[in-house]
């Protein structure tokens, strides 16, 4: 359902090259869960990011078997944040 072959992600902050992702190539089958772990920094959202298609990759290709159907939740709280639960 869904191929991703040698995708990385590198953004340019003050004349510096920043590698958000390293090249990353997996497949997910149809009807497969998968998760994405790993530490702060390591490029989980960057490549969640990708997928969704909000960020385009800068090298590596992204394919999907058909048009897939996405939500996408982000992760800094958006609506009052001076409120409380």
């Amino acid at each position: 359902m869904l191929k991703i072959s040698g995708v990385t992600k590198n953004f340019i902050d003050e004349n510096e090259e920043i590698v958000a992702l390293r090249p990353i190539t997996l497949e997910v089958d149809n009807k497969e869960f998968f998760t994405i772990v790993g530490p702060s920094g390591c490029g989980k959202s960057t490549l969640l990011r990708i997928i969704a298609g909000l960020t385009k990759p800068t090298s590596g290709r992204l394919i999907w078997e058909k048009t897939p159907k996405i939500s996408f939740v982000f992760q800094n709280f958006a609506l009052f944040p001076y409120l409380t639960v």
